[in-house]
């Protein structure tokens, strides 16, 4: 077993031989996590962990994770606070950074997207007023936005069982505040994240059938794709 630490998370590899570094393994991923190191993620601290059990294969929920073209019939809520997701995209157009934009005054993931929680000291205006999200290969996300950062954890229990564990951090300093009020970003986290599990347990439903034979992939599955490709590889590639 072998453990290693970044931004504040803990690693830890099963792997009996001589793993890939962590900072490698992390520089291969698609979503680019490394490039999140910028907001300085260690020196957020946990407010909140919350527990759902999703009667669906862990690989449905990150395949849902990854594409957006479900977004304008699945999440009304969301779509009041990231108009990019409308066009079923998972990424804003003009946008390098690999940020999606809230509403002007924008500060946080939550309903019309301002909190009054304190929005991280590395950020600049920019950065504060939008959402960035990265699938940490094989079963992890992180989602945040100015006043902090979601990590979900997904836990296999079965084939058609998965737990996740969603742990919210926030700025220190908030924490100790007599006013801390976490409730508008979890709640609305919380929220799109049911509505995400619903339609994943629909699609397990759908795929246990013995009807179920293959889908397509649209084009704006791009990432579902090389994550499919990816956990191939992986599983083709296990002793």
């Amino acid at each position: 077993m072998h453990v290693d630490v970044w931004q504040g998370f803990l690693f830890v590899n099963l792997d009996r031989g001589t793993p890939m570094p962590l900072r490698e393994w992390l520089a291969g991923q698609r979503d680019e996590p490394l490039s999140l190191e910028r907001f300085d993620l260690g020196q957020l601290r946990l407010g909140v962990t919350t527990e759902t059990i999703v009667n669906a294969n862990w690989k449905i929920i990150i395949e849902n994770y990854c594409e957006c073209l479900h977004c304008p019939t699945v999440h009304p809520e969301l779509l009041e606070t990231v108009k990019a997701y409308r066009t079923g995209w998972v990424l804003e157009e003009g946008r390098e950074d690999g940020g999606v934009s809230l509403p002007p005054g924008g500060n946080s993931y939550s309903a019309q997207g301002i909190s009054t929680l304190t929005v991280m000291p590395s950020m600049t205006e920019v950065e504060a007023n939008s959402i960035y999200g990265a699938m940490v290969f094989p079963n992890m996300f992180i989602d945040m936005a100015g006043t902090g950062l979601i990590a979900s954890q997904l836990l296999p229990m079965g084939p058609d069982r998965t737990k996740v564990i969603a742990h919210y951090l926030f700025v220190a300093e908030d924490l100790v505040r007599d006013d801390f009020d976490p409730s508008p970003v979890v709640d609305f986290s919380e929220l799109v994240a049911r509505q995400d599990f619903e339609v994943a347990e629909r699609v397990q439903r759908g795929v246990s059938s013995s009807a179920f034979g293959q889908g397509v992939f649209a084009v704006k599955d791009e990432a579902v794709d090389v994550f499919v490709q990816r956990y191939l590889e992986a599983r083709d590639g296990a002793s």
